[in-house]
């Protein structure tokens, strides 16, 4: 199916009933689009940026994606910066055209809210979404029963249990070089995830 502007893919072993675990995917997926994605208008991100208030209520799971994304900001100092978007947006990847980015001090978020000090700040949360959406794939798989599959949302990779051949999961690293014709390398998804 379709999911945060790409596609995902879950393989499982033969014979798999699967009607029932698709549209449970797919409402997921529409669920958790509708909240961080910064390409709709209507997401709960997107009225966060483009609204005066200085602090919006959201569901506790918002709340706990901002967090943990201004986490990772204060981590590394900076590098990996939620309030990116506008910058992004400068070099044609992104929607989020108003506001200052590097202001990721200027965010906070409590358990139910996010807030902003500095009313230009805004919230882009597409370096940690989709790997979040990625794990709620994964619960989704796990409570369902299923032991031995590999999910795919855009490149984002999450694998347990076997392939169905009974080895690790691997997974092909393309060679980003424009000279190079294959792969740089192979991953074992072992119970891990990865996004290439």
């Amino acid at each position: 199916g379709n999911a945060f502007g790409t596609g995902w893919r879950i393989f499982l072993p033969a014979g798999v009933a699967t009607g029932k675990l698709r549209i449970e995917m797919e409402n997921l997926l529409a669920e958790l689009d509708l909240a961080f994605s910064p390409w709709r208008a209507d997401s709960v991100i997107s009225r966060f940026n483009t609204g005066t208030a200085r602090d919006m209520a959201v569901l506790p799971e918002i709340a706990e994606v901002t967090r943990a994304a201004l986490a990772i900001a204060d981590a590394s100092e900076g590098r990996f910066d939620p309030t990116v978007g506008p910058l992004v947006a400068r070099w044609g990847f992104g929607p989020i055209q108003d506001g200052k980015a590097g202001g990721w001090q200027r965010l906070a978020a409590g358990d139910r809210h996010v807030a902003r000090i500095d009313p230009a700040s805004t919230l882009d949360l597409c370096g940690i979404a989709k790997g979040h959406a990625l794990d709620r794939m994964t619960a989704l798989l796990l409570d369902a029963g299923h032991d031995h599959f590999l999910a795919d949302l855009g490149g984002e990779l999450a694998a347990r249990g076997r392939h169905p051949s009974g080895r690790i999961w691997q997974v092909g690293i393309e060679d980003p070089r424009q000279e190079a014709d294959g792969l740089a390398g192979a991953l074992c998804l072992d119970g891990m995830a990865v996004a290439t």
